[in-house]
């Protein structure tokens, strides 16, 4: 993960790309400085049992979800008029005028 979002040995600051001493140093560093965010962001977050979990999905997601489609699929209808089917079945053909 260092060498992908720190900029593994040569790092993110542009005064430490010239700075050849810290290059061995800057990756274990920037390693430990990961682990250490981990490691905090564990240890403070609640643990969530299963059925919290399924409370949530069910009672939020769920509906959430349910909504985002129905309006995606009403934005999708008036955004492209010309795509609804009339009443044989068949799209409108759009004009050129």
């Amino acid at each position: 993960m260092t060498v992908c979002f720190l900029g593994g040995w040569k790092g993110r600051c542009p005064r430490l790309r010239r700075a050849v001493a810290l290059e061995p140093v800057l990756v274990p560093a920037q390693t430990y400085a990961l682990i250490w965010c981990f490691i905090w962001v564990r240890a403070t977050m609640p643990r969530i049992r299963i059925d919290q979990i399924m409370f949530f999905s069910w009672k939020f997601l769920v509906p959430a979800s349910v909504l985002i489609v129905a309006l995606t699929a009403v934005g999708v209808t008036y955004r492209h008029p010309g795509s609804r089917p009339t009443s044989s079945g068949r799209a409108r053909p759009t004009s050129t005028t």
